[in-house]
Order: C-alpha cells, then structure tokens, then sequence
C-alpha cells in the first residue's frame, strides 16, 4: 500500500507535582460525585483560607484519599485544592481523573476544557497526558475531549525543536466529512460516499500531475441536473498546517469515463467559514490547487460552481488531498474509529519515554503491550547478525531483565544476540516525510518512519486497555532519501 501521506509523560495517574506521578490501582466503583464548573463564575468549592501553599496540601490530602479508593473524599479534597487556588493545574486535572473513574463524564470533560483555556505550560503537559491515562478511559471517546487531545499532541509536537524531533510530521485527524447529496449505486452503496476523495486510491500515475494519474475513488453529487451549488465539506478533529488543497475534479478512473462525465470548469471553497474563494479548474485531468500559505485548516467546503455537461450527467471529485510542502498528509479517519484521536498523543508519550536514557520500565508497562516484540535494526545495515531474529518478551519484568543483561555485554557479544531492548526511531527533524501508517484492524496500525537509509523503523501499535500502546518494533527496507 503507498503512503500518502516536550511533554511530561505518565499513564494510568494521578500528580501530586510537576515530576511526581503515581499509577493507581483499579477503581472500585463508587457513586457518581458532582460535576464541578472550572470556572471562576461558578467556584467548584467554597472559597477556603489559602493560596498556593494550602492548594498543594489540600491536592496531597486528595492524593491520599484516591490511593485509598476514597473517591469522593478525594473529589471533595481537590475541589478544597482549587478554592484555595484557582490556578492549580495539578488539582483540575486529578479532580478530572477522579470524576470520570466514578461517571461523571460531564465534570470531567469540563476539567479538561479548563485545562485547555490555561496558559500554563503545566496545564498542556496534562493534556498530552491524558492521552493514555487510564484513569480518563472513560471520557476519551467523547467528541471534545478528542479535540481537545488532538490539539494539545499537535502543540506539543510543534514545539519541540528540530535537532530534537521525537516523531516525523503527524497526519491530519478527520472527524467528519458531509455532502449536501450523494448519487446512489444499488449494487455498491459506498461507491460514491461522500468521504472517498479524502481516502483516494490511486490506480497509476503521480500525484503531480506529471505522469497521467488515475484514482478508482470518487464523490458524485445526486441531484437530477449537473449539481451546481453542491458541495463537499470536512472538517479535522484539531487545526492542522496545510499549505495547499489539492483538488481531482471530474471522475480520474480513466480518460475514457473522465470525457463521459460533467467536466467541472469553476469551484468555490471555503476555509474555516471565510468568504469563498473562486477557483478555475484546468481543462483535462489537472489538479485545482487553493493555496493556504502554511496556515492551521479546521474545515472546508468545496461547491461545484461551473460545469460543462457530460454524456453521464454526474458531477464528481475524484480526490482531496491535504499538502505540507507539497507532501501529501493522509487524513486518519477518527469518525469511523474515534480511538484514532488518541493516537498522536500516545505516540508522542511512547517516544518521550524510549527517548530517556535509563529507561523507567514501571512506565513502560503503561505504554507497552505484551507480549511486546523487537528486533535489531542494526542486522539490517551490518549484515553481521540475523536480520530477522525477534526477540519476544511475555512481561515487563522479563523484558527489563533482558535489558540489563544486554546492557552488561561488550560490543562483540551484543551483535552475536541483537539489541533484545525497545528503543527510539531516529527522526530528522528536517525531512517533512510524513508517518506512513497502514491500518491492519480498527485497534492495530503499523507505523512507517522516513529514513535516509536503506532501512525504515516500523512500530506497530494496538488500542489495548484503554489506550494506544506499542507491540512491536521492527523494521523494513526503505528507499534511502528518495521517494516512500
């Protein structure tokens, strides 16, 4: 298949500080405590003598109560956290935690979006967090909290510099795609649907335009004359930098059927409710391209304006492409598999963590799925060991074993047994070559790493206990600088 294509990290806890974290055990249920508003209008608890000083007793004081399963006593003591100091991050987002271990999804939804209006950097680090926190397992599904992750994995992502980039460009997360109609196929009732050209397939050819290309997918409208002011509209989970759309207007299959169809001369697009563009569509199978000038897009609608009637009377976009320096970023569709918004944020803790020196293998169980696998990729380039030697681990404590007892061995020995330990993928902070992903299942993806070498790291993740975790690490042969 071709592809088109820093934070503080813990899963599963709750904080007593910036750099303290605990994993809890499981919740024992308990009734449901009340939501609490963030807001300063409406206080989650009766102002109390305080400050930052008592804020931080009052967050330890619930911090106690929540290892001892006392969820209500720990709600009570972290809403006290937050009277004494409106500003605690730490308070808002264990109360979160602790609303949506005992169903308050509500509360804890609005724990998060106070967490998202914060300026402090504290506030995003929990964000990113909370993208693999057990604790929130509950709540991840919901269409805000999905946003609001998606969003914070991209700041965090963008924020960290070049030289130091944990993972390659990010695909852009789809949350939904509408048409104002759709033509209809019995025998093929998905053949038109109206997210198709966001998912193209292509057949042959380029995607420059250079080399005649053909996509099998296609959106019809369905009215009954040539379907001008319809229109195709999407919109992405979080604000992505895109610096074209790229548009196939007309049906691509194949010369033949791209003349039998309504050749479409003019649309109109809109970017995140602006006043709509005009764009002219090239005569034959050219792309329209509206330039965005590397700016974040939310949504847009493409309307059919023009077009010059056809032997089928069926207007059509073949393919919509996302472009970031004139790379193409393939969409993930979170509307079908909502778990997929969880993804960025995961992959950036799951990175965080193999990046540490000395690893923390009691944060790893959070983040790793076992039985977890790796081989070398080293075998690949050296040639000097079996390239297709894995090395299979069934637990956690029989993999940091392994670890150690690897890290003891000379040079010599460690290329006669293979690197038996997971580690981070190396990532030029320079290519824009986006993360291939292939889907396997709605719960397993494989992830491809651009390489300037012969050999690309894979990793294949699984949505497991709540969360995306890493399952494998292997590797596969790439094409070096040139094309995926």
């Amino acid at each position: 298949m071709r592809h088109h294509g820093k934070t503080l990290l813990c899963a599963g806890l709750l904080c007593l500080g910036p750099l303290a974290c605990k994993r809890p055990s499981p919740p024992v249920p308990v009734p449901a405590v009340a939501p609490t508003a963030p807001t300063a209008a409406s206080p989650p608890a009766a102002a109390v003598p305080g400050g930052p000083k008592v804020a931080a007793q009052e967050n330890r004081r619930g911090m106690k109560a929540y290892r001892a399963k006392d969820y209500a006593g720990a709600a009570a003591a972290f809403r006290a956290a937050i009277a004494a100091d409106a500003s605690h991050v730490l308070a808002h987002y264990n109360l979160a935690c602790v609303l949506a271990l005992t169903g308050d999804k509500a509360g804890a939804v609005a724990m998060l979006e106070w967490l998202q209006s914060s300026a402090d950097p504290q506030a995003a680090r929990c964000l990113t967090k909370a993208a693999v926190d057990r604790d929130l397992t509950t709540v991840r599904g919901e269409p805000k909290v999905q946003g609001m992750l998606a969003a914070a994995a991209e700041k965090a992502a963008a924020a960290i510099p070049s030289d130091d980039k944990l993972l390659p460009p990010l695909p852009p997360l789809l949350q939904g795609v509408q048409a104002s109609s759709t033509a209809t196929d019995s025998k093929n009732p998905a053949r038109y649907a109206a997210a198709t050209p966001l998912f193209y397939v292509e057949k042959g050819g380029g995607p420059d335009g250079t080399d005649d290309p053909a996509y099998s997918t296609r959106w019809c409208e369905g009215r009954a004359d040539e379907g001008i002011g319809e229109s195709l509209s999407f919109t992405l989970s979080s604000p992505t930098v895109v610096d074209t759309l790229r548009i196939a207007a007309g049906v691509w299959e194949s010369p033949a059927l791209f003349k039998r169809h309504n050749r479409i001369t003019r649309l109109e697009v809109v970017i995140d409710g602006q006043p709509a563009q005009t764009v002219s569509v090239p005569a034959g199978r050219k792309f329209a391209e509206i330039s965005l000038g590397k700016r974040p897009l939310k949504s847009a609608q493409i309307r059919i304006a023009a077009v010059e009637k056809g032997q089928d009377n069926l207007s059509c976009l073949s393919a919509v492409q996302l472009l970031r320096d004139r790379i193409p970023l393939a969409p993930l569709d979170v509307a079908a598999n909502p778990t997929l918004a969880e993804l960025p944020g995961a992959l950036l803790a799951i990175a965080k963590a193999l990046r540490s020196p000395g690893k923390d293998f009691a944060k790893l169980d959070s983040l790793l799925a076992f039985p977890f696998t790796t081989s070398d990729g080293s075998c690949f380039l050296s040639m000097e060991c079996d390239a297709n030697k894995k090395v299979t681990h069934k637990t956690l404590p029989e993999l940091a074993k392994a670890c150690r007892r690897y890290e003891k061995l000379d040079e010599e020995k460690r290329r006669d047994v293979g690197n038996p330990c997971p580690f981070s993928a190396s990532v030029d902070g320079e290519d824009d070559r986006p993360l291939g992903i292939d889907h396997n299942t709605p719960g397993e993806v494989t992830l491809s790493f651009p390489s300037h070498n012969e050999v690309c790291t894979e990793w294949t993740v699984v949505h497991r206990d709540g969360s995306w975790r890493l399952a494998e690490i292997g590797f596969s042969a790439g094409s070096g600088d040139g094309e995926e």
